[in-house]
Parts: C-alpha cells; structure tokens; sequence
C-alpha cells in the first residue's frame, strides 16, 4: 500500500486493511517516513527506517534491527526490539529489548525482558516482573519483581541453616556475662550502650565467624560477618559493609560505602549504600508484608539467579553482571 498522495496529488494516509497478512503492504507503509500516527493491527517496522514522529500501534509491533525511533512508540501489545536498534520511551503491555538494543524508558503492564547488553537510559517502570540477561544496563526498576537470568545449578529456595557456633550480639541490656563475652571476640572496637536495644561501636567490626544480630548495631567503621549469619536488627556502618553467604537478613542495612551481600543469602528487608550495592549469584528478596527496597548511590550490581521483590535503583545504573567481585574483603 502507497500514501495516497502516490496515486491521487492529494495528501494523507489510507487505514491498513486488517485483513492482509504480515508481509503485506502494511509493513511498506511503516518504512517511509512520514508516518501515521495510529497503525491498527500487527506491525513490523523494517530493517534501519529512521522514525521522527511518535507511532502509535493497536497491537504488537517488532522493531527489526537497526531502526532508530527518536519519539515514544506505544502499543496495546508485545513490542519487540531487535538487535542494536535505538528507540524512544516505549510503553507497551509487554517489551523484549533485543541485544545491544537501547531504550530511553519503558513502562509495562505485564514484564519486560531484557537481553543482554541492552541499554535502558532512564527508569523501567513494570507492574509485572523484569528479567535482566548479562551486561544490561538500566538507571532504576520499579516492579514488583526483579530477577536475572539463572543458573542452571540454581535449586529452590531454602533457609540457611544458622551454625551453633555463630556468635551471638543482644542488646545492652542483656546479662553482663553475654555482653562481656562479646566484647572479648573484638578487642579492636570499643562498645557503647546507645539505646535499650543499641550498640554504637567504634572502630571496624570484623567478624571471622557467623553472627546473630539481635541488637541495633551503629559501626563507626566497616562491618563484616562470615555467612551464614542471622540479621535480626538494622545495621549502619560508617563505611563498607560485607554480608557473607548464606545469610538471612531481616532487618535494613545501610553502608556508608559499598555493600555486598554474598551467595544465596535471604533478603526480607532492603538495602541501602553510599557507595556500590551488589549482590552474588542465587541471592533472594522475599516480600514479608513490605518490599525489599535496593538502593545505591553508585551501582548496583546483580550477579545471576538473583531475584528481589521490589524497586531497585542506582545513581550510577543498575547491571547485570556474570559475577560481583568485592576487594575490600
């Protein structure tokens, strides 16, 4: 099919014939430049077409490879974009960004999949889940689910066993002889009641063996627990913060630096850094009645099989990466 100003001088578009199959006319029309602004039905738009003007499509659209839409491409079903195409904000009940395909923003009603090294310049907004394959790149996700791609040795979930050998932290006001055995295992720090249920703690916490934290730990340093320990009450530390594997966190951490939490650890409460958040492969966010936030100043940085319930965002992007690596241990 041809604009009518081909045939008759006169200028506009004709409606696509709904009736014609996917390799009709209807994808011809969607190649030139100047564009409808609503295409009824199914559409494919071809090999490298530059488009200047917002699309609008009633149904699935594929962006072959290549194309660049400098406006927002809508559509009421699944947009597809292939390898190495460039586009606007896409908002679409379903999106597949194809590999090294780049995005200005999505907003989705069902998910959105991300290939790998796909580029999300700002926010993915979903109200379904979102799956990031390796070397994505995206500013923030807001969706009640986030995932990476798996790994094929990835089983199901199951709680960390806590060792009776983990050292146990309580609140000042515990026994002096559970407080005074505590203090001994870190003769480095200094130990100050701060509140009923409070430990302020000078110095860096460094633990070679697993912890139950049942009191509010204030570090004016770094933190780090070998795994698997048990986090039962909030932790800040004034720098980075080291979480070791298998460990289940229940109350929010906060870093003054970067924070790292190791593999196959339990999240049931949220994150929060300064510096770098990341997390190792097989680590889970479950939502306990609220979601389990991830928040960095810097990047946050998701190895495989890690799946959070909840928004997760990055000053510096938010990747997926084969694996996290973390030198201040």
């Amino acid at each position: 099919m041809r604009p009518a100003a081909a045939r008759n001088g006169s200028r506009g578009w004709e409606e696509p014939e709904l009736s014609k199959s996917f390799a009709s006319d209807l994808f011809l029309s969607v190649s030139e430049l100047e564009l409808p602004r609503l295409v009824h039905g199914p559409t494919r738009i071809p090999l490298r077409t530059d488009i200047r003007e917002p699309l609008l499509v009633e149904g699935d659209v594929i962006v072959e490879p290549g194309c660049r839409i400098h406006a927002p491409l809508y559509a009421t079903g699944v947009c597809e974009v292939g390898r190495q195409a460039r586009v606007g904000k896409l908002t679409a009940r379903c999106v597949i960004l194809g590999p090294r395909a780049q995005a200005r923003a999505i907003r989705a009603t069902s998910y959105v999949d991300l290939r790998p090294n796909s580029c999300v310049e700002g926010p993915v907004d979903c109200d379904g889940p979102v799956r990031l394959a390796p070397g994505c790149l995206v500013h923030g996700i807001r969706a009640p689910e986030v995932e990476t791609w798996p790994d094929a040795e990835q089983g199901p979930l199951e709680f960390p066993r806590i060792p009776d050998h983990a050292i146990l932290v309580g609140p000042p006001s515990q026994c002096a002889s559970a407080t005074s055995v505590v203090l001994a295992k870190f003769p480095n720090t200094r130990w100050k009641p701060f509140q009923p249920n409070s430990w302020l703690v000078e110095g860096d916490l460094n633990s070679p063996e697993p912890l139950v934290v049942q009191a509010v730990l204030i570090v004016t340093g770094a933190f780090r627990c070998e795994g698997p320990s048990l986090i039962e009450c909030s932790i800040l530390s004034g720098s980075w913060m080291s979480i070791g594997p298998g460990s289940i966190i229940r109350a929010d951490l906060s870093a003054g630096g970067d924070l790292y939490v190791g593999r196959r650890a339990v999240l049931l409460a949220s994150l929060r850094a300064e510096g770098d958040v990341r997390l190792d492969s097989g680590a889970r966010g479950i939502s306990a009645g609220q979601a389990t936030e991830v928040q960095a100043r810097g990047c946050v940085r998701l190895s495989r099989s890690v799946c959070l319930q909840g928004p997760v965002v990055g000053g510096k992007g938010v990747y997926a990466v084969e694996a996290t690596r973390h030198s201040f241990v």
